[in-house]
Order: structure tokens, then C-alpha cells, then sequence
């Protein structure tokens, strides 16, 4: 800091301001009358009047010892994952060097870089702007140079000039030409089942009207579609939902003719969770019992569920005389039902069904179909299950899990987990089987196939689920789960038991026992799978670049009954993990559509509208030399073609202070009095 000396005039008035104006005016009167009756002492009287008011404002001499403080330059240099790209890097610590040996001494530097995260999704560099400020004064703010490439984010559209000019260097070159893919519109969530639209632009920088790029876009079901499209033009296209969850579509383009200056952003990943729209199941009871209305409630409960029930009250080979006009029941429309209609429903209940003469027998082939084409089959069992009007008498033998041996066991029982079922996703979070009330029947079966999550007597099947081709059957072999729904000895969790069954036959993901469980944990892919008598020791890795790799899985630590492994992923894009018997699951890694790879050409749009309304400018350093850069005084012109101005405050601070009368009392007396004395022998003449 330099010190210097400055005097200034400064008054101490002996009275307030309200009476110097009072005196001031009176003295004033009376020297215009003095002066209007005897013209010849006008000279003599003002000067009187005048030193008599410059004793009473008291003047003093003051002399200030000042030192000079620097003004603030503030240099915020962009450390984003964009910059690592082509020279920028390089240019921008060279920039950077030259404004430290330009500016030392002269300025006070404070140099903010923002963070290296290559996760990072946009640049703020507006608010380490604000935070180099936030202590500084306006009178020592000189200005600001960011070193950047000019993809910054958060810049207020109506930021004020309050930092002085702000300049950018822009560490590329104007013309740069870089290609990458901008989702429009995509919704978050869709329906099972459904199409979904998506909207995207191909945009490139510096593409001529007529150039067109390939694009090939990777479906939740695995598929690959190839489209050729024009680039910068707004593209639609429909997307299937094939399953309920996370759906997850992955958009590609070839890289840009010529070269570009990244191919990360070449690639977009939407993840769309998909649910079930409307649950439609049919609910036939096939005669009254005590369990009937749970499977309404339990049904109608759920807004998302459309029911229709029938309960079977007249056989129709049952004699009655009643006139059928006057009969209140309806026909049971098994046509429409098992035949036009049967595939409109999601899933089909059969509560106690028996055989009559109700349905003929080609409908249960129906249903046998029904279920092998993808449909869902619930049924839960009485005691006709176990006799001559059983329904394993017809087709649906070979599509339930469970045969009926003729015996019906009364003695009672608690339901049990099995070893299955404490690992599989529908019964495992049931809770305690301790706690649950007593059953007591249980129809005799003979598991075949499937697997037994419960048991009743001896272990014997209670609760059967099994994949039957493309489609589901849950087979309960007790018609007592409605004790638990009476809260009979505090009942048991049969609301639970219901509706993760109901999802299991829905196929949902998340109750898949045969599904893998991926997940993302920091950097790292963790793969789960349920061991089984099936389960593979191994599975494969499909990385976004296309190598696959297999992969062991161990005992999941602390989760007896499960397998895992733990995959470090290398690189972002969506991964796809199969097992060996067909199931596999699919994960994206990174956010690839972020902001801060979303456009990376040097661009000086986002902060011309803070630069302009502050005097700066912008520079290509790509493309020309660094800049000069001058201190100029506040007012002028900030920018010139090679150069750059930061405003000179000239501030300081105050040292030292000397004052002294301007006009001593003493000789303002004997002035005030000689011109006085003057002034009346010029007005007396002879006779003074």
C-alpha cells in the first residue's frame, strides 16, 4: 500500500445551522439598507459582512495522510469434467497464469476453482461469483474473469452489474462441432402393458440442414431398433411398457462425421416406471360358505382392482317348479366368461369351485390356456377338492400343482413357513408363525410340482405356487384362511398373505423369486439372487460397451439363502446381468443425460446477458491470443479487440488527520473592525 497527503476546506460552525441562517439573514438586511442610505460604504460593509460570517462558520484547514487499497479481482476458473476435453485444461491454467503475473501488486486476487467431480451435473459458477464478493465493499469491486468454456448453469436471468465488468475466456474455439442426444419429453411413469411416447433431438453444433444420423434405440424387452433421422429435428417415437416396474429404454447415435469433441454425450438413458393399470379379476365362489365375503372384501378394498363375483347358488339340473320369471338368480353366463371374455381378465378365482353341471368341460381347457398363455389361476380348496366333484378331474390337472390324495385332515394346526417360503418373497416378511391363529382343516395333497412356501399337518402343502409356461397358479389347500380375517384367536396376516400371492400371480418384479436384485451402490453394481436347487454359482455381465463377463456369486453375508456378487462398474450406461436359467435384470449406471454433458461446445450464450449489462466481453482462446488487461477508470470502456478493462476504484483509507484555522480570530477581528471603522468615517465624512 502507498501513502499520500490531501488537504481539504472543512467548516466548524460556532452555532447551529438554524441560527447562522438567522444572523446570516439579519446581517444580510441590514448591510442592504446601511448600504442603500449611504451608497459610498457599500465596498467597505461587505467585506465586514462577509469575514463576520466566515468567523462564524469556522473554517479549518485539514490535511488528510491517506493509504491506498487495492482493488478486488475476482478469477473463477472452471474445474468441471468438461473441461478436460481437447486443450482446455492446458489453456486454462496458462489464462490463468498470465492474469496472477498481470495483476500482482496491483490487485488483490481471489481465485475460486470450482470442484473436479466427474459426477458433477451442471456447473455453478454464478454462486462462487457471489461467495468471492460477499465481504467486499462496491467501492473495491474491480471486476471479474471467468475461465470457462461457457456451459455454466444457475446464471440469474436478471443478474445486476454488481461486481463491476465481468469477462469470460472461453477456453475453446467458436466453431466446434460436437453431436448428442437432448430428451425432449419422457414420462416418468406409464402403463404395464402400454405404449409410451418419447420425444428427442439429435443436436449437432455445426451440422449442415441436410446431414442425418443413425440412431438405434435398445427396448426394455432387449430389442434394438435402428432409425435414420435428420439431425437438429425433433423426433417422436413409441415405446412398449412389456413389464410392471422399471422399464428402461437406451438411446444411441453414431458419432459425428469428421470427429466431434465427445461421444459420451452420444447416449441417453430413460428409466420409466411402468405400473398395472386396472386389476380385472373374476371371483367365482362355487357355493356359500363363512370365507365368501373375505374374498370380497379383501378384493373390493383396492381401488385399482375391477371385480366380478359369482357365487353359485342353484345347480342348473336342480327340479324347481319355480317359474323362471319369477326367479331372482341369474344364469351363470359361462359362455361369455370362459370363452369371449376369459382373456379380458388379469386373474381368475376359483373359491371352492366343485363339478356340476355348470361348466362343460372344454372351458376348463379354456382355462388350462388361459393360464400356459400368461394368465393368473388362484384356487382355494374345500372339501370337495378331495371327492368325485373335484376340479383336478378335469383339464386343470395339468396346471395344479397339487393332486388330492381323498384325505381331509381336521386336527388343528398352525400354519408354517417352509424352507422355501422363509426365502421367498411372498411369504418371507410374513412374520411370525408363533404368533399366527390355529387352521382346522386341511385338504390331503400331493405336491407334484411348484413350490410349497406353507405347510400345514406334517408338513403337508398348504400354500402351493407354480409357473406354468408363460403363466402363474397359486393353489391354497384350506378353506379356513378366513379365521384369520374373523380375527379368531388374533387371526393371523391373511391380508398380506392374499395380496403378495395376487402380485406374485401378476408378475410383479419385486416378489419375482427368480429375479436378480440389482443395485446401484456408489461406483459399485451388488447383484442378489435367491439360492434354489436351480440356482447357477455364475452369471453374465453385458457392459455398456458390449463385453460380457462371467461372474461367480458367494453366499450373501447375513442373508442365509441368498447369493451374491459385487461388480465395480467401469464406465456409465446400463448393464445387463443374466442368469442361467433365462432370468436377468438390467441397471443404468451414471446419469449420462446431465446437464453438464449435455452441451459441451464452448458457447459464450450463458453469460453474454451478465457480461454485456457490466461492460465485459467474451474471448475465444481457442482461437486468439490472451487478452491484455487494464486497470481503467470507472466510466470508461471496459473491452477493446485484444484487450480487457477492470474498473480502478481509487480506494483508501484514512491514516492520519491535521487541521489548522483557516482564519485566525485574531486577524478576522482586526479586519472586521478595520473595515468597520472604514466604513463609518466614509459615511460621517468631516465628522468623524
Amino acid at each position: 500500500m502507498n501513502s499520500f497527503q490531501s488537504s481539504q476546506l472543512a467548516f466548524h460552525p460556532l452555532l447551529g445551522t438554524e441560527w447562522l441562517m438567522l444572523l446570516g439573514g439579519a446581517a444580510l438586511a441590514i448591510g442592504i439598507m446601511a448600504a442603500l442610505a449611504h451608497k459610498k460604504s457599500l465596498a467597505l460593509r461587505l467585506p465586514a459582512l462577509v469575514i463576520f460570517a466566515l468567523l462564524l462558520a469556522g473554517p479549518s484547514l485539514q490535511k488528510e495522510t491517506r493509504e491506498t487499497i487495492k482493488d478486488v479481482v475476482a478469477v473463477i476458473v472452471d474445474r468441471s469434467p468438461s473441461q478436460s476435453l481437447n486443450q482446455r485444461s492446458e489453456i486454462t491454467d496458462k489464462a490463468l497464469a498470465a492474469i496472477e503475473e498481470k495483476l500482482e501488486g496491483g490487485a488483490e486476487l481471489r481465485v475460486i476453482e470450482s470442484n473436479n467431480n466427474q459426477a458433477a451435473e451442471e456447473t455453478h459458477l454464478y454462486k462462487l461469483l457471489q461467495r468471492a464478493f460477499s465481504d467486499v465493499p462496491t467501492a473495491r469491486r474491480a471486476g471479474a474473469i471467468f475461465i470457462t468454456d461457457g456451459q455454466i448453469h444457475g446464471i440469474p436471468q436478471d443478474a445486476q452489474a454488481e461486481f463491476g465488468p465481468v469477462h469470460a475466456l472461453l477456453s475453446g474455439s467458436k466453431n466446434e462441432r460436437d453431436r448428442h442426444i437432448k430428451i425432449l419429453s419422457a414420462p416418468s411413469y406409464g402403463i404395464a402393458g402400454q405404449n409410451m411416447t418419447i420425444r428427442f433431438v439429435v443436436k449437432d453444433t455445426n451440422a449442415a440442414g441436410t446431414d442425418f444420423a443413425t440412431v438405434s434405440l435398445r427396448m426394455p424387452d432387449g430389442q434394438t431398433d435402428s432409425i435414420n433421422i435428420p439431425v437438429n429435428e425433433p423426433q417422436e417415437y413409441d415405446v412398449a411398457l412389456p413389464v410392471a416396474g422399471e422399464n428402461i429404454i437406451q438411446i444411441d447415435t453414431e458419432e459425428a462425421a469428421g470427429g466431434e469433441l465427445t461421444t459420451k454425450n452420444n447416449r441417453a438413458i430413460i428409466s420409466v416406471n411402468a405400473v398395472r393399470d386396472r386389476l380385472r379379476v373374476l371371483l367365482v365362489t362355487g357355493q356359500p360358505h363363512a370365507g365368501g365375503r373375505m374374498w370380497r372384501n379383501l378384493l373390493t378394498s383396492d381401488p385399482a382392482v375391477d371385480l366380478i363375483q359369482f357365487t353359485i347358488l342353484r345347480d342348473p339340473s336342480k327340479i324347481d317348479y319355480t317359474p323362471q320369471d319369477e326367479l331372482s338368480l341369474i344364469m351363470f353366463p359361462y359362455r361369455e366368461l370362459f370363452e369371449v371374455k376369459l382373456y379380458d381378465f388379469d386373474l381368475v378365482i376359483f373359491d371352492r369351485y366343485k363339478l356340476g353341471n355348470i361348466l362343460p368341460p372344454h372351458y376348463f381347457e379354456n382355462i388350462a390356456r388361459y393360464v400356459q398363455n400368461g394368465g393368473a389361476f388362484l384356487v382355494a380348496h374345500g372339501p370337495e377338492y378331495a371327492g368325485a366333484q373335484s376340479i383336478f378331474n378335469t383339464a386343470l390337472q395339468n396346471i395344479l400343482p397339487a393332486a388330492p390324495n381323498g384325505i381331509i385332515h381336521t386336527q388343528d394346526f398352525i400354519p408354517a413357513l417352509t424352507k422355501e417360503g422363509t426365502t421367498h418373497p411372498v411369504t418371507a416378511q410374513l412374520g411370525d408363525p408363533q404368533k399366527w391363529a390355529p387352521w382346522h382343516r386341511v385338504i390331503g395333497t400331493e405336491a407334484a410340482r411348484g413350490e410349497v412356501v406353507m405347510s400345514a399337518l406334517d408338513g403337508k402343502p398348504l400354500v402351493i405356487l407354480d409357473r406354468i409356461n408363460e403363466g402363474r397358479v397359486a393353489q391354497i389347500t384350506s378353506d379356513h384362511l378366513w379365521l384369520w380375517a374373523r380375527d379368531y384367536q388374533n387371526g393371523g396376516p391373511y391380508h398380506s398373505l392374499l395380496r403378495r400371492t395376487i402380485h406374485w400371480l401378476m408378475k410383479e418384479p419385486q416378489l419375482d423369486e427368480r429375479a436378480l436384485n440389482v443395485t446401484r451402490r456408489q461406483g459399485e453394481i451388488y447383484i442378489e439372487k435367491r439360492a434354489d436347487n436351480t440356482s447357477a454359482q455364475s452369471i453374465e455381465i453385458s457392459a455398456p460397451n458390449g463385453d460380457i463377463n462371467t461372474v461367480p456369486l458367494a453366499p450373501a453375508p447375513g442373508n442365509s439363502g441368498w447369493l451374491s456378487a459385487t461388480v465395480k462398474a467401469q464406465e456409465q450406461g446400463i448393464y445387463h446381468i443374466t442368469a442361467s436359467d433365462g432370468t436377468s435384470q438390467s441397471i443404468a449406471v451414471g446419469t449420462l443425460d446431465t446437464k453438464e454433458w449435455r452441451e459441451v461446445h464452448s458457447s459464450e450464450a450463458a453469460i453474454k446477458p451478465l457480461s454485456q449489462s457490466s461492460g465485459g466481453s467474451a474471448y475465444f482462446l481457442g482461437d486468439q491470443d490472451m487478452p491484455a488487461i487494464k486497470m481503467v477508470s470507472a466510466g470508461r470502456d471496459y473491452a477493446g479487440q485484444d484487450w480487457i478493462g477492470l474498473r480502478r476504484n481509487d480506494a483508501y483509507n484514512v491514516t492520519g488527520l491535521t487541521s489548522a484555522n483557516a482564519l485566525p480570530p485574531l486577524l478576522a477581528l482586526i479586519l472586521l473592525c478595520g473595515f468597520m471603522i472604514w466604513g463609518w468615517w466614509r459615511e460621517g465624512g468631516k465628522n468623524f
